[in-house]
């Protein structure tokens, strides 16, 4: 009993202190109009396969969202993703965050990236 108890305080520790967002690269400035691509590196640091992976982004001003498609990535894997935002044409210029989201069904992780739009 005290055996199954440690082994799952284990793994609740280990997706605790589990950072799988890597670095966030993208193409701006971008013009109004046009593709942003933004491509998020993962990295699955645990020992088991991650299943069901999705990566998700947030425009906040402009309630946009963006998802990949759902993956799935092997202990030690890493992985970059692309995702594509069509930038509105009626948008102000200026600088935008945007919420990075890497999830399944056991896992959330988040980070924010500022884009400049132009």
């Amino acid at each position: 009993m005290y055996k199954k108890i440690l082994v799952f305080a284990l793994m609740i520790l280990a997706l605790v202190n589990f950072q799988p967002l890597g670095a966030i690269y993208t193409d701006d400035p971008v013009q109004r109009g046009d593709e942003l691509t933004m491509f998020v590196n993962l990295e699955n640091e645990l020992n088991y396969k991650l299943k069901d992976v999705r990566v998700k982004a947030l425009i906040y001003d402009l309630g946009e969202v963006v998802n990949s498609n759902d993956f799935d990535m092997p202990r030690g894997d890493t992985s970059r993703t692309r995702l594509t935002w069509d930038v509105p044409q009626d948008i102000e210029p200026g600088e935008y965050v945007v919420r990075v989201t890497a999830s399944n069904d056991k896992f959330r992780k988040t980070r924010h990236i500022i884009v400049d739009v132009v």
